[in-house]
């Protein structure tokens, strides 16, 4: 994308061509063309998905992913710990666990 659209280093991340150069791509633009593709590839209620699906969603995706909590939180630009309401854990992880306690329970001396 650096190639096809060339843009100074000071520049946003996302960038689309405009009439006069390049102009960010705001929330409230890559949201609506978001809900667009959704709708066009037959996904359910697109209208619901906002740009907040996304940072929930990468914040659990990178915590699965084994991300540190702080790096989350940095890159979430979150300024508390409130990061951690949105995580998902997989049904994987949530078995992994209850089995771990088992054994240990298990493992206890009588």
């Amino acid at each position: 994308m650096i190639e096809l659209i060339p843009a100074h280093r000071s520049c946003p991340v996302f960038l689309l061509p405009g009439p006069s150069g390049v102009v960010p791509l705001s929330k409230r633009s890559f949201v609506s063309q978001f809900r667009t593709c959704l709708s066009h590839i037959g996904i359910p209620h697109a209208d619901r998905y906002r740009g907040h699906s996304f940072r929930r969603g990468a914040a659990s995706w990178a915590f699965s992913c084994g991300v540190p909590g702080e790096l989350i939180q940095l890159y979430g630009d979150w300024s508390s710990d409130s990061y951690k309401l949105y995580l998902e854990f997989s049904l994987k992880s949530k078995l992994a666990l209850a089995t771990q306690l088992r054994s240990a329970i298990v493992s206890l001396p009588l």
